[in-house]
C-alpha cells in the first residue's frame, strides 16, 4: 500500500447570500439551497468565516427590518 507524501486540500467553500440579506459559506461543489446565491468570494470555511465576522454586521432578516420597530 502506498502513501501520498501531499497533504489533502481544504475544501472550497463560497460565501453565499439570500434575499433576507443573510450571508452564510456553503461547499462550492455542492448545489446551493433555493433562494441562495454565491457572492463571489471562495476560500476555506475558516477563512470565509473570518470575513464574515470582520466584514459584515449581523443584521435581522429583510421582512423584519420591514415591519419596523415595535412589530416584533
Amino acid at each position: 500500500m502506498g502513501t501520498s507524501s501531499r497533504a489533502a486540500s481544504p475544501a472550497q467553500y463560497g460565501i453565499i447570500s439570500n434575499g433576507d440579506g443573510q450571508y452564510g459559506t456553503w461547499p462550492t461543489n455542492r448545489r446551493l439551497p433555493n433562494g441562495w446565491r454565491y457572492t463571489g468570494m471562495t476560500g476555506t470555511q475558516s477563512e470565509l468565516l473570518l470575513v464574515l465576522r470582520t466584514q459584515y454586521v449581523e443584521t435581522l432578516p429583510a421582512p423584519l427590518i420591514a415591519q419596523g420597530p415595535g412589530s416584533r
